[in-house]
């Protein structure tokens, strides 16, 4: 499962958003629930997918999940995975997903910095 994973963030970095957000939704759907902070991690690289392919909702939808993963398991390093989706949809205002997940992820990272 982990070389898929890395397989669909290659496909990513490769700029191949809608490959990799194939792959990830594809490889997701059959993730472990012991391995939730990992879940967090990809979730966190298939919005960065969405964001490249221009599917704002899905973007900020997928954020939110890998989120909320996040906030569950404590893990300040999916946090900051979450960081360059954070940034890009704080330009998309007019979507209500993506304002929602920015103010959200703003409220993440300071209860984390105050832990």
């Amino acid at each position: 499962m982990y070389v898929a994973a890395h397989e669909a963030q290659c496909r990513l970095l490769l700029g191949q958003p809608t490959a990799a957000a194939d792959l990830f939704e594809q490889l997701l759907d059959q993730w472990p629930d012991q391995w939730r902070v990992d879940e967090a991690l990809w979730r966190s690289a298939l919005s960065t997918a969405y964001i490249n392919t221009g599917d704002i909702e899905r973007a900020a939808t997928e954020a939110a999940n890998a989120l909320a993963l996040a906030a569950g398991t404590s893990s300040t390093r999916a946090l900051r995975w979450l960081n360059p989706t954070a940034v890009a949809l704080r330009q998309q205002t007019a979507v209500p997903e993506a304002a929602a997940f920015v103010l959200t992820y703003r409220q993440a990272t300071l209860e984390a910095c105050n832990h």
